[in-house]
């Protein structure tokens, strides 16, 4: 909640911006937009209601404009919607995209926000909600033309059972996680061994998959 308020010190007016935030209590961890020792972002979108048709059209429109790649649409509940592009993007011009969604608008600011400078979305359990759960995703003709991350790209796929379509991978394995006290950067195959994923594959296939995009 926040609210503008005006007052008159002789011959002084003052403007003052009060905003009310609910202070977290429960832990999780989310997935950082960067990409790992560069100053470019993948793009997260947090839809907080939002019905699914409504939310295709956008996405769709963004592709089309920006010449995106395929969105990734995750529940986080039943209105609630996370979506991630894994192009490569400069900060400039993924504020751009941002900022022409409908998504959160406290959550578009989050890079100017977080400690980190970056944009933070949950994958891990929160008290007593699940973790965000894979639900389709929005193909793209342009998918491919951009540099794609290849780590958030790997991550959807086996941590989620994204359809990912991985058809310009950057090479690079790692990604940077956030709790809500610290932060790291870990490596792919660490997290999806520490926690299971969403779909029966094992570790070693993961990592003959990551060796065979590296070669292209």
């Amino acid at each position: 909640m926040r609210f503008n308020t005006t007052f008159r010190i002789l011959n002084k007016m003052f403007l003052v911006h009060v905003q009310f935030m609910t202070i977290p209590k429960v832990g999780t961890v989310g997935m950082s937009a960067r990409v790992p020792y560069t100053v470019e972002y993948v793009l997260f979108y947090d839809y907080d209601n939002i019905k699914d048709e409504r939310l295709i059209e956008e996405q769709v429109v963004l592709q089309e404009n920006y010449t995106l790649g395929d969105s990734h649409v995750l529940a986080t509940s039943e209105y609630g919607r996370h979506v991630m592009c894994i192009d490569r993007l400069p900060v400039r011009e993924k504020r751009e995209i941002m900022m022409a969604s409908s998504c959160d608008y406290d959550f578009k600011r989050g890079d100017r926000i977080n400690e980190g400078r970056t944009w933070i979305l949950r994958v891990l359990e929160k008290g007593e909600r699940d973790r965000p759960k894979y639900l389709y995703s929005i193909p793209s003709p342009y998918n491919g033309l951009r540099l794609q991350s290849q780590a958030h790209g790997m991550f959807l796929k086996y941590f989620y059972g994204a359809d990912v379509r991985l058809t310009n991978p950057d090479g690079n394995t790692e990604l940077e996680f956030q709790s809500y006290k610290t932060s790291s950067k870990v490596k792919l195959e660490d997290l999806i061994k520490k926690h299971k994923p969403s779909t029966k594959v094992k570790l070693e296939d993961v990592q003959k998959e990551a060796q065979m995009v590296q070669r292209g």
